[in-house]
């Protein structure tokens, strides 16, 4: 995968750059005349090609790495969500709760924020470990 950015700032051996997100809509905007505003997005990263204030860089990311924390970020809160229902049904409904039903989707609502909780944990140990999903690969121009 691959994006450009621009140098905002040096900061020593950092670089912040400003990314642009493409919009949901696809890059064409001028087609659907809903006037979608994309934010820019910071990032720092290591600047392991000297780029200076102003430069264009391309940024890398391996595809592998991006996909299992987008599996993370998306899937597990899913599952955690769907587990607690169905616990929470099996257990409220054989127990024989009149309201069965909204009991499991607190039960529900409680599995996701415990999936919360482990993806931050999960953060934190990324964190730590300085494993790195986004590199700048070149300067494409000064």
């Amino acid at each position: 995968m691959e994006q450009i950015g621009i140098v905002r700032e040096v900061n020593g051996s950092d670089v912040v750059l400003e990314v642009r997100r493409a919009s949901a809509c696809g890059t064409n905007c001028a087609s659907c005349s809903s006037s979608c505003e994309v934010a820019p997005h910071l990032l720092t990263l290591k600047n392991k090609v000297n780029a200076k204030l102003g430069d264009i860089v391309s940024i890398e990311a391996e595809a592998r790495k991006i996909l299992k924390y987008t599996f993370l970020i998306y899937i597990v809160p899913l599952v955690f969500l769907i587990l607690g229902i169905a616990i929470g049904n099996g257990y409220f409904s054989t127990r024989g709760f009149e309201n069965y039903e909204l009991l499991s989707f607190v039960t529900g609502i409680v599995g996701l924020v415990i999936s919360y909780l482990i993806l931050k944990l999960i953060d934190n140990s990324v964190a730590k470990k300085d494993d790195i999903v986004l590199t700048i690969s070149k300067v494409i121009s000064k």
